[in-house]
């Protein structure tokens, strides 16, 4: 399955995220310069945030896709959307909130053909640290 992978590794700077695996491709997620410092709870090097590729449910008219958050801490805010494509932009089908670490699955019922994708706000109390859209899938219902 696969999965848009980001890290955040310190405000202001780009991080670059990695291949995980044959099936699954690395982003990036770079915060902003605006914010003044990180929570101290943020660490470098296990802060990451993971967006699956959405995929439709065997013998059914559903899409699934899931997000998750670990090692970032528990004053991160996390927004997560599963959209399709239609002519205009992005409809948002599904929306799931959480603060601190975790996952959360997001589905849809589908009809006709379209691309799917995730697409994830990061925010912390005072302000935005972020957005990333995971891979997008063109699925037929």
């Amino acid at each position: 399955m696969q999965r848009t992978t980001f890290t955040l590794r310190g405000i202001g700077t780009t991080a670059v995220g990695a291949v995980m695996g044959a099936a699954m491709a690395g982003t990036l997620l770079a915060a902003p310069a605006q914010a003044a410092t990180a929570p101290a709870s943020v660490s470098a090097q296990s802060c990451a945030g993971y967006l699956q590729k959405p995929y439709k449910v065997s013998g059914s008219k559903h899409i699934m896709a899931l997000a998750e958050a670990r090692g970032c801490g528990s004053r991160m805010q996390y927004e997560v959307f599963l959209q399709r494509s239609r002519w205009y932009g992005w409809q948002k089908m599904d929306t799931r909130r959480w603060t601190g670490d975790g996952s959360r699955t997001l589905s849809s019922a589908c009809d006709g053909t379209h691309d799917w994708r995730l697409f994830m706000n990061v925010t912390e109390p005072g302000g935005q640290l972020g957005s990333r859209a995971g891979t997008s899938a063109r699925l037929t219902c």
